[in-house]
């Protein structure tokens, strides 16, 4: 599953509620890579530009700390309802 979002092009609640998901994810103190894959397990390659800066993320959904989830599943759900390019 792939997505790809420029958030100008959101309405602008969904771009708030993405905004803050990120914030609350502290996604820029994040390392670039995280703990090893799992067999069966999702991996996220989760890529953020905001104001400049620019973080990739490589992480199993086990290894993802509870405040990126909601921002996972969000963005998760928008890729499997159609929103989003790619």
């Amino acid at each position: 599953m792939r997505l790809a979002l420029d958030s100008a092009a959101l309405p602008p609640g969904e771009r708030e509620v993405l905004e803050t998901l990120i914030a609350r994810a502290r996604i820029f103190e994040l390392p670039a890579r995280r703990a090893g894959a799992h067999p069966d397990a999702f991996q996220y390659d989760l890529a953020i530009e905001q104001e400049g800066r620019r973080h990739v993320i490589c992480l199993g959904d086990r290894d993802a700390p509870a405040e990126l989830k909601p921002l996972l599943e969000r963005l998760t759900e928008m890729a499997r309802s159609g929103r989003g390019a790619g």
